[in-house]
């Protein structure tokens, strides 16, 4: 049985193939296909956050249940943590690109800000001091907004991360006290 993961059609033309994970669980393959933008730049259209979701959700780390009845079974699931771990770090990795571009683009947008306060001609008015204060909050606390659901998500990975890191500490003792 394969589960690939669907990858949105819209999004397609400015993602690649980064990474294929194979996991076996319960004697099935599920593949799960995790996706990155090639070439991050201003303008090429960013991962929105509920794909990000997504892919975490179809890793299915929530209510896994981590209790080996023996060493191999310890060994499979070690494995998969590990695979797991892999798999959310890229994605957390993915995020951080994408929080770096949102802040590329709101400081592009500030110095239009400061940009236009320049002078042009002897007879042109400036805008004043308060208008641009008020721009500039007012880009800070959008670019906020755009930024807390990635922030988020990058949140809940480091918690999976820390938690995965446990269990597979759990693993290792227990493949120590019950190898032959």
């Amino acid at each position: 049985m394969f589960i690939i993961q669907n990858i949105d059609t819209d999004i397609t033309s400015n993602i690649t193939l980064d990474l294929l994970t194979i996991f076996i669980i319960d004697k099935f393959i599920y593949i799960c296909f995790l996706t990155c933008i090639k070439n991050l730049s201003i303008g090429k259209t960013m991962i929105s956050p509920k794909v990000y979701q997504q892919q975490i959700q179809d890793l299915g780390i929530e209510g896994m249940v981590v209790s080996p009845e023996n060493t191999e079974e310890s060994t499979l699931l070690l494995d998969q943590l590990t695979i797991m771990e892999k798999v959310l770090e890229r994605i957390r990795h993915n995020i951080r690109i994408d929080i770096r571009a949102i802040r590329i683009e709101y400081i592009e947008k500030v110095k239009e800000i400061k940009d236009s306060s320049k002078v042009i001609g002897l007879y042109s008015k400036q805008r004043p001091m308060k208008d641009k204060i008020n721009d500039k909050r007012n880009l800070i606390d959008e670019r906020d907004l755009k930024i807390a659901p990635y922030e988020s998500i990058e949140y809940t990975i480091d918690e999976y991360i820390r938690q995965i890191k446990d269990a597979k500490k759990y693993l290792i003792n227990y493949s120590r006290k019950h190898s032959p």
